[in-house]
């Protein structure tokens, strides 16, 4: 038998309607009915429209006896870019989830969502599970299949919308920045900050320059947090515990010297989340914009002595992860092989006690390759001690030594020679911006091309130059510091051994065998000591 032998039967089989919840028949199962509502800011206008919302639904879907009215679900004053910040918008799709809601009833798709994947993802996802969203203001309906395709057009416009209010929002911050106006409010760690205008909480004065004297005393950031939590100092939360990076915050905030810089974080578009500004947008620094309660040369030394201690934990000893709870934590080095120091313990010669000791890591963990013998405690602190005597011995000559070295040794650059260099930076600067502005009316990029990299590597030069000086005068502050640091010890005859004192003015320990060691103070000095 063959296809064409066979006689088809064709059965017409109606579709049925699921009727929207304002066309609802009194004799059908009643659809339960949600409503949603939104508005993107706290304005009185805005505000006023989210409350004529409420009142418009609760009017009438709560007296529609056609259908089964669930509630409203109300979010207000909050963007309509993130889904996860809306609580009540998330409160109703769990309760969809549960099967508790038929129909949704919103004003506008911009007021559903502002994110095109966003807002077709739910309505796709609300749709798997049979439950249908009406947009009132645009009349799309998504039991419609014509209404399903209109949706995808009107979620790409609410999309742009909020593109071009985020736009918006950017350029008038932009044109705060340009004319160094502070757009943030709120409170920074001693300072109250109102309309832009910072005034100095003054109880705050003393533990902040702690914070950085301790840190150019070489304290380090888990020893900051030690000494203020030991001197119940509340934490710029109020709480008893500090956390090592708030501490690394107060160091590196321009704000403690005065200076502002705008535009640190900035965000791509309005759906990415906000990143550090490492050169893709502008910055705009403004100094002298309120009093400043660390003084800028100190505040420089920190930065500079940030970065060095940084570049050391880099070192392939992994001596990073270990911690700084003793004195002689990282501090000290073995001249055989480079190495730092780890503390042990061992027992007494006549086994009564355990005494620590100090090992060298490659020692301990190949023998064969470093033949260093282990340090005792007792005898590094002797060897400070008596480090430490002498220079305060010979004070005056050694003040005089380094104070001449700071002169001599650093070629301290000149006022006019840097005043010169950022003039010519400006003036390279205003011409690559002419050149820019000349090629784009002129329609012709290539022809300015080699002239414009001439300036680009010109100011990149001088740009070179500040930033060998500034590295320079950064060396010198922190230098100048450490002599009136050590000026003060120096004043005093020790005969026991403070960790304080030790971490302040030491910068390394080498070990160069079991007897002898040298002693490299931060000013520069070392001094060769028997151990």
């Amino acid at each position: 038998m063959t296809t064409e032998n066979i006689v088809k039967h064709i059965e017409i089989i109606p579709a049925v309607k699921v009727l929207r919840a304002d066309m609802q028949s009194p004799n059908s199962v009643k659809l339960r009915v949600a409503a949603y509502a939104r508005v993107s800011t706290d304005s009185d206008d805005q505000m006023n429209s989210f409350d004529a919302q409420c009142d418009y639904y609760d009017r009438t879907l709560g007296q529609n006896k056609n259908i089964n009215y669930v509630g409203l679900y109300a979010d207000p004053g909050l963007s309509g870019t993130k889904m996860r910040t809306r609580k009540r918008f998330m409160a109703m799709m769990a309760d969809c989830k549960a099967g508790k809601i038929d129909r949704i009833i919103t004003k506008s798709v911009s007021r559903f969502a502002r994110n095109t994947a966003e807002c077709l993802k739910v309505a796709q996802e609300l749709a798997d599970r049979g439950i249908t969203i009406l947009f009132e203001s645009q009349g799309i309906d998504t039991n419609d299949p014509t209404s399903r395709l209109a949706l995808g057009i009107m979620a790409t416009l609410a999309e742009e919308e909020s593109r071009t209010i985020s736009h918006n929002v950017s350029w008038g911050f932009q044109k705060r920045f340009e004319k160094g106006i502070y757009v943030a409010g709120g409170k920074i760690y001693g300072y109250n900050i109102e309309k832009g205008k910072f005034t100095i909480d003054m109880s705050k004065i003393e533990v902040i320059n702690n914070i950085y004297q301790w840190f150019l005393n070489g304290n380090t950031l888990n020893e900051i947090k030690n000494k203020l939590e030991e001197s119940h100092i509340p934490s710029p939360t109020g709480k008893e515990k500090w956390y090592v990076t708030t501490i690394r915050s107060i160091l590196t905030n321009e704000k403690y010297k005065g200076e502002l810089i705008l535009q640190k974080t900035f965000k791509q578009d309005v759906l990415s989340q906000r990143k550090i500004n490492n050169g893709e947008r502008t910055k705009y620094k403004i100094t002298k914009n309120h009093i400043a309660i660390i003084k800028p040369e100190i505040y420089d030394a920190v930065q500079t002595e940030l970065a060095r201690r940084e570049k050391q934990s880099d070192e392939p000893t992994n001596i990073g992860k270990y911690t700084n709870d003793y004195a002689f934590s990282s501090k000290i080095e073995c001249a055989e092989c480079g190495t730092k120091f780890r503390r042990h313990s061992q027992w007494s010669l006549d086994k009564t006690k355990k005494v620590p000791i100090w090992v060298c890591i490659k020692h301990q963990k190949h023998h064969n390759e470093c033949s260093m013998k282990p340090i005792k405690e007792e005898n590094l602190e002797i060897g400070f001690l008596n480090a430490l005597n002498q220079l305060t011995a010979r004070k005056n000559d050694i003040m005089t030594r380094l104070k001449s070295n700071i002169e001599t040794t650093i070629n301290k650059p000149g006022v006019q020679s840097i005043l010169d260099l950022k003039a010519r930076l400006k003036d390279n600067q205003s011409k690559l911006l002419e050149l820019n502005k000349r090629a784009v009316m002129q329609g012709n990029a290539k022809g300015f091309e080699n002239e414009a990299q001439n300036l680009v590597e010109e100011i990149h030069d001088i740009q070179e130059q500040l930033n060998t000086i500034k590295e320079k005068q950064d060396t010198i502050n922190i230098i100048d510091y450490r002599i009136r640091e050590i000026s003060k010890v120096l004043k005093n005859v020790y005969t026991e051994f403070n960790k304080d004192v030790f971490r302040t003015l030491i910068e390394k320990v080498i070990i160069k065998d079991k007897h002898q060691a040298a002693y490299i103070f931060r000013c520069g000095i070392a001094v060769d000591q028997e151990i």
